[in-house]
């Protein structure tokens, strides 16, 4: 019976017998401690296996299907998955073939996450199972190879980092043999490491949009993605309870880990004005702490803000109301042409006075909508949004408004919120590479008058050829 639960567990995680115990140490002392800490899991699941597809037909059977916390994997992901941020600097990554721990097929963990001419990797064939059981020729041939090409020489392929080797060898016979093998390559990652099927939507052109938590119509985030790797996140919300403002907004730029939007950092602005009086010199940073997103599906997820007071933490659901372009979701019908204003879509900017400026994102449809991140007369943040529509060569907001009435956090009432209508601008110009907005304002202190914004953003979808 229990021979034949041993071979069961083998065939499922595909451990060499030699390494069983030492796995077995990992994944009750190691995991357990990574589990347990408040400070690292904090005792969340952080792993799925609600739809792993095990080898053994009883085990892929019998075994405790667990959904995963979506932001407990992704923080498993954050401090423990390589992401590749290495600037710069050249890596080299050795493995020997037969570790039954840090398994030659790791290696795959790292493509696609570091560029060509910046990595190396190299296999030592061994005839027997080790754990990293290298020579010295091996360890001092691989340690030469990758001190030269910092130096300047060439990129060292496996081939390469065998003749530094030999050259070590043969100085001297006593630090071993060398046996890197540039035909070698390692098994699948999916062999060692089961794939976890989770739900995920794709970070691409249809990550971009105004998102909201249906439950809190009144406020949302403007989310632009930029490429593969970058997002801005921008949240246009309201003031903390006792704040003299009435609105408040935080912007910030991100990276993509998997399926999630990552920003270390939301912060906002106070202290600024609205029109040509602005001084960026007198801004004041609000900070408003991380923001996470995990896309479940196209148009759906998670968000998380991790803030410090007077703000609050919140957990939420994330909706996509509005689109760039013609990035629809599945099952929603694109228009039957793409508007030429989709090509205006992205933030805009004073480059002589940076620390306000405006998101504008056109649909396929030709519906566009504008959000202004500025301030009120008394240099209290302000956000101005509204919905606009072609006149000729022009886009056209005829009905901005200025939500308020209620605050941030637990405290927000969708019920409370009041839409103060703002005034009307017209954008105008090629939407490449600048644009000018024209703006007449029925609330005092803001006023009239024409702005010239440089393109300072260009999201997926969008942009002049």
């Amino acid at each position: 019976g229990m021979n034949e639960r041993f071979d069961r567990i083998k065939r499922a995680t595909g451990v060499d017998p030699e390494f069983f115990l030492e796995n077995m140490f990992y994944a009750t002392y190691g995991l357990g401690d990574l589990y347990r800490d408040a400070a690292k899991i904090g005792e969340r699941a952080a792993i799925s296996t609600r739809r792993v597809v095990y080898p053994d037909p009883i085990i892929d059977r019998d075994i405790r299907r667990l959904d995963a916390d979506v932001f407990a994997s992704l923080d498993l992901k954050r401090f423990f998955q390589p992401l590749g941020q290495v600037g710069t600097a050249k890596v080299l990554t050795t493995h020997t073939s037969g570790d039954g721990l840090v398994v030659a097929a790791h290696a795959h963990a790292l493509e696609g996450k570091l560029p060509a001419n910046q990595w190396s990797r190299a296999f030592v064939v061994e005839s027997n199972p080790s754990h990293c059981d290298y020579s010295d020729a091996e360890v001092l041939g691989g340690f030469e190879a990758l001190t030269d090409w910092i130096d300047g020489g060439p990129q060292p392929d496996a081939l390469a980092i065998q003749a530094s080797c030999n050259r070590e060898r043969s100085a001297n016979a006593q630090l071993g043999a060398c046996r890197f093998d540039p035909n070698y390559q390692p098994g699948p990652l999916s062999a060692t490491l089961r794939p976890r099927n989770d739900p995920a939507a794709p970070i691409d052109a249809s990550v971009s949009g105004l998102w909201y938590d249906p439950a809190r119509s009144g406020e949302g985030y403007l989310i632009e993605a930029l490429d593969a790797v970058r997002v801005t996140v921008t949240a246009f919300t309201f003031p903390s309870p006792g704040s003299s403002a009435d609105q408040a907004w935080f912007t910030g730029l991100g990276r993509v880990i998997d399926n999630n939007l990552v920003v270390d950092a939301m912060e906002g602005r106070k202290g600024g004005r609205f029109g040509a009086d602005f001084d960026p010199g007198t801004l004041q940073a609000l900070p408003l702490g991380r923001f996470d997103a995990a896309l479940t599906a196209c148009g759906v997820g998670e968000q998380r803000v991790q803030a410090p007071a007077p703000f609050a933490d919140s957990r939420r659901p994330l909706q996509r109301l509005t689109r760039v372009g013609a990035a629809v979701c599945p099952g929603q019908l694109p228009a039957l042409g793409v508007s030429p204003f989709a090509r205006w879509s992205g933030a805009w900017f004073e480059p002589d006075k940076p620390g306000r400026g405006l998101f504008l994102q056109v649909q396929d449809d030709g519906r566009a909508f504008l959000v202004w991140f500025s301030f009120r007369p008394d240099g209290e943040p302000a956000w101005i949004i509204g919905e606009g529509s072609s006149d000729g060569g022009d886009l056209v907001f005829a009905n901005l408004s200025r939500p308020v009435g209620t605050f941030y956090g637990s405290a927000f009432d969708p019920a409370a919120v009041r839409l103060e209508p703002w005034g009307t601008a017209r954008l105008s110009g090629s939407g490449c590479t600048s644009l000018a907005i024209d703006y007449q304002s029925i609330q005092p202190g803001y006023g009239q008058g024409r702005i010239n914004l440089t393109r300072l953003t260009t999201p997926l979808g969008a942009g002049c050829p």
